[in-house]
């Protein structure tokens, strides 16, 4: 399955995009599958940071192992789950305008394996929606905290 990707402008200053995708406590608030994401370190974030994704997909639930991948305060955020139906890679990239704004950049790669492979023509078609309505929430908690 190709990677699909968006790309908005939002009001806010970079540190603070950076700052709500970087508070996984905020994730299920705008990323639609999400039901909650375990820290399984302490301390701060950085790349080899383990964590675990708990999601819910209509009457599907499960749970993907994952690290963040990269980490670049107010700069770029990727995340790596993995499960035994897919692996999935999240980007996101930040870029400070000169407005004061910040230019966000989401981009999702998905890998179907194993049982994965039967639900990746749903999960294609699926998906452009799903991207679409996260992002916009992700901006209106943007906006909003």
């Amino acid at each position: 399955m190709p990677s699909l990707s968006r790309t908005v402008h939002v009001a806010a200053d970079a540190s603070h995009v950076f700052h709500v995708l970087d508070d996984f406590t905020k994730t299920p608030t705008w990323l639609s599958r999400c039901v909650h994401i375990d820290e399984l370190n302490s301390g701060p974030h950085h790349p080899g940071y383990r964590l675990r994704y708990h999601y819910r997909d209509g009457r599907r639930s499960g749970q993907m192992q994952g690290v963040i991948a990269a980490r670049v305060a107010q700069r770029e955020l990727r995340l790596r789950f993995e499960d035994n139906v897919s692996k999935t890679e999240i980007d996101f990239e930040i870029r400070p305008l000169a407005d004061g704004g910040t230019e966000l950049h989401y981009e999702v790669d998905i890998r179907p394996r194993g049982m994965g492979i039967l639900f990746a023509p749903a999960m294609k078609r699926a998906l452009p929606a799903q991207m679409d309505a996260d992002i916009n929430a992700l901006v209106e908690l943007i906006n909003k905290d």
